[in-house]
């Protein structure tokens, strides 16, 4: 759907593929293959599409809005996701986790429940109070 909508931004705008992927901060290769399905956008491009896109949306990929929710809130949710991509790469054996905890939040009732219920699963990881990511033994 997101495609689709992108798609007809650029058309009925006039305006150029590698303007767009400029103004994205990507390459025109990165974002022929976002159009063409090949690739996915990370959590991050995503806050950049849907920031720099008038037409797209969060729930065009999939993830809800919570109602009456401030900005500090979303930003906070947009560095946690930021942050489980970089936890992802580094540690390849855990894009699982990164994947569960996308589902939870776009479809839970109660998103922070859901995180909770996820991260019982994979313990060792938590977000600490401040600073990076730290693997904890013993878990969350």
């Amino acid at each position: 759907m997101w495609r689709e909508k992108l798609r007809s931004y650029i058309e009925e705008n006039g305006i150029k593929k590698k303007h767009v992927a400029k103004k994205l901060g990507i390459t025109g290769t990165t974002l022929s293959n976002w159009l063409s399905g090949r690739v996915e956008p990370s959590p991050k491009n995503i806050v950049k599409l849907v920031e720099t896109i008038p037409v797209l949306t969060f729930e065009d990929f999939g993830y809800r809005t919570i109602p009456n929710c401030d900005d500090q809130v979303v930003e906070i949710i947009r560095l946690f996701l930021e942050g489980m991509e970089v936890l992802a790469e580094a540690n390849g054996h855990r894009r699982k986790l990164v994947e569960e905890l996308r589902k939870a939040v776009a479809t839970a009732e109660d998103p922070v429940k859901a995180i909770r219920e996820v991260f019982k699963k994979y313990r060792g990881v938590q977000i600490p109070p401040a600073g990076d990511w730290a693997p904890v033994k013993g878990g969350i």
